[in-house]
């Protein structure tokens, strides 16, 4: 394959250092967005002879527009047949910001046939449909003009929560103040540049939304180098032009990422609500030509699933997606099924696995012995667990993963199907309400119910717990730690077990030190290691939390699993490491053994031809760039280091990583001058 790299270095904190950008037509979701503008176009005569409803017209700089629903068995739905329309107007030459608080439609499999809302403007006197959204994923949308009309439809069949929106009038992007928010950049093949520092400067607007497209040339593809988050805003990475496309990552303050895409573009979408910055955020990347397009790659599937083939599943990237139980063509379970679904979170390591449960009818029996679908935080079979679930005991319950694991499976008997169970999954930030607005969270050990009512208007309950009116009943719920029907009793010394620091799935050279902290909350707690699901004994330090590799092995390879034992809880963290793979990358330009005395910089360089990405090693351990102020790599490889001291002495590694993601490396000596140091200089090649 040949290969050519272009390298760009761009600075994107509001402003970009090289380059030229567009301002264009962004509007974009998170949900599907099929676009299918002739599909839905309906014309004004057809509309007078429809009978809406609901819906109504709108005026003003705020306001909401949710969906009506119905309560069935505590869950609410929105109707079946039925057809809505809202108008909204802000104040001329402005636009529309719609942001959904949820957003869930029947998705369909081609396109949004079944169940949709669709968005038009008006340009030149004359509608057209903008955007036609179906499907599970939140929504942000920002209008081209200062009117916005939502016409929504449902059919005779499944039905979900709906959505409710909040919308605001903002600046018009014709007239943005900041027209390098929502911009589409385009990469020339011989751009050039250098990384900036600069910011935004003043008080962040409430609620900033900014879209960010980086399209490549032809036969091209975007590789994201180093993308540092410096504020509290959240950076969304999706994989093509919209973010219908693959959610690649989510990334929030400190965090530290690289990334390539499948094609010639991606899309940024940076949020945040509020706060005072100087750095925002920092993005280098570079465009690729190649003749065949391909994508860094991605871990295998850890294990062999022990369910059935036809209904078993290991999911890592999707930020969301629904699951159901089989169903024959009566719409029940069939007989004899074992079904295990496994998801992991690799998307963000602070975020969770969430489980809200639509629907959920299992056979009923005594202790769940005949059809069950059992919760674990974990791939073994001494994972913690929730326990095995019948009934009807699950449905309009949330979940929330202890560790980066969930495992859901599903076991029938030979008799008697039901309708089963629908799932969302989805990967959030840990909170302790994932309930929507006015409604209030009841935890019961790692189950939560969302309870809708009105708060009682004097709080009778002890310990910070919330009384609360349901049915004409007043009922206390407690917080976690706390019980009794007052929430009276306080359980002493309660805390929640949380990892704080886990390591990830990597990619690991042969020979290379790896060394890994596993870290929880509560410092008394104790660790176990498991390798291929075996305890790891011996070293002290496993105990600690530790897991260290003096020369990384292909016996080291395989799936690893944390342990986290406090009192009677017990959480569980699941990575994999991989041996990397070595190529020939080629040799420009190559490190040599250096001396420089004490306080001075020196400057150790490394150049391969077809890396896209560098990173150094001091006897085997990875250097931190961004944690040394005294550290700096170079969009060329060169390894800068300043103010020498004698513990920067050692053997120093370069390594070029490919676009397969194959390595190639060479390594020198650095010697810092002084009357106490006389190092033996030699000089090693791996590859």
């Amino acid at each position: 394959m040949a290969v050519v790299w272009f390298f760009v270095s761009w600075c994107i904190v509001f402003r970009f250092c090289h380059g030229k950008y567009i301002v264009p037509d962004i509007y974009d979701s998170f949900a599907r967005d099929e676009r299918q503008a002739a599909q839905f176009n309906y014309s004004e005569s057809e509309e007078e002879g429809v009978k809406w409803d609901c819906g109504t017209s709108l005026e003003g700089p705020n306001g909401e527009i949710k969906l009506p629903t119905v309560d069935n068995n505590g869950t609410r739905f929105y109707h079946s047949n039925y057809k809505c329309r809202w108008n909204l107007t802000v104040t001329a030459g402005n636009a529309i910001m719609l942001s959904a608080l949820y957003f869930r439609l029947e998705e369909s499999p081609n396109g949004c046939e079944w169940d949709y809302l669709e968005i038009r403007e008006e340009f030149d006197n004359q509608s057209e449909t903008t955007s036609t959204l179906c499907g599970f994923k939140p929504v942000t949308y920002v209008s081209r003009t200062d009117r916005l009309f939502l016409y929504f439809r449902s059919d005779e069949s499944y039905e979900d929560k709906g959505f409710h929106f909040e919308y605001k009038e903002v600046p018009s992007m014709d007239t943005y103040k900041r027209p390098d928010c929502n911009s589409t950049i385009i990469a020339e093949k011989r751009d050039s540049g250098s990384i900036e520092n600069t910011g935004y400067q003043g008080d962040i607007p409430s609620d900033m939304s900014c879209f960010y497209r980086i399209q490549a040339p032809e036969k091209h593809v975007v590789f994201l180098q180093k993308i540092v988050i410096k504020s509290n805003g959240v950076l969304r990475i999706y994989d093509g032009k919209h973010t219908n496309g693959n959610l690649l990552a989510v990334i929030r303050k400190g965090e530290i990422r690289s990334l390539s895409s499948s094609g010639r573009s991606v899309l940024l979408h940076y949020t945040e609500n509020k706060g005072n910055s100087d750095e925002m955020f920092q993005i280098d990347f570079s465009a690729s030509e190649v003749e065949t397009t391909t994508s860094l790659p991605t871990l295998p599937t850890p294990f062999e699933f022990e369910g059935d083939a036809d209904c078993s599943n290991y999911s890592t990237d999707s930020p969301e997606l629904q699951i159901k139980s089989p169903r024959n063509k009566f719409g029940v379970y069939p007989d004899r099924k074992h079904c295990v679904n496994v998801f992991q979170n690799k998307l963000n390591p602070n975020d969770v696995i969430q489980a809200e449960f639509l629907k959920f009818d299992l056979e009923e029996s005594e202790n769940c012995t005949f059809d069950y679908l059992a919760i674990y935080f974990g791939i073994r079979k001494e994972s913690p667990s929730l326990g095995k679930f019948c009934g009807k005991s699950m449905k309009g319950k949330i979940i929330q993963s202890t560790g980066n694991i969930m495992k859901l499976e599903f076991h029938s008997d030979e008799s008697y199907g039901l309708t089963g169970y629908d799932v969302r999954i989805s990967i959030v930030p840990r909170t302790d309400c994932p309930c929507p607005k006015r409604s209030l969270c009841v935890k019961e050990e790692d189950i939560i119910s969302c309870i809708e009512g009105k708060v009682c208007e004097s709080n009778k309950c002890a310990n910070g717990g919330t009384c609360m009116v349901s049915r004409a009943e007043e009922k206390c719920y407690c917080l976690p730690g706390t019980s009794g029907d007052t929430c009276q009793v306080k359980h002493k010394d309660f805390q929640p077990l949380l990892f704080v620091d886990t390591p990830e799935n990597e990619l690991i050279n042969k020979t290379q030190h790896y060394s890994r902290t596993c870290k929880v909350n509560i410092e008394d707690a104790q660790y176990q290691w498991y390798h291929n699901n075996k305890l790891m004994i011996g070293a002290p330090e496993l105990s600690m939390g530790r897991l260290d590799i003096d020369n990384f092995a292909e016996g080291d390879e395989g799936e690893y699993t944390c342990v986290a034992l406090f009192g009677t809880m017990h959480i569980e963290h699941y990575f994999k490491l991989l041996t990397r793979q070595t190529c020939d990358l080629g040799m420009h330009v190559r490190p040599v053994d250096t001396s420089e005395e004490l306080g001075e910089k020196v400057f150790l360089r490394c150049r391969f031809p077809l890396a896209v990405k560098y990173t150094w090693y001091k006897n085997g351990d990875e250097i931190k760039i961004e944690e040394s102020s005294r550290h700096t790599l170079l969009s060329t490889g060169y390894l800068l280091i300043q103010n020498l001291n004698e513990t920067d002495a050692g053997l120093y590694t370069c390594e070029g990583m490919g676009e397969s993601g194959c390595v190639s490396s060479f390594s020198a000596f650095l010697n810092v001058k002084n009357t106490d140091v006389n190092k033996h200089i030699r000089f090693i090649v791996n590859y």
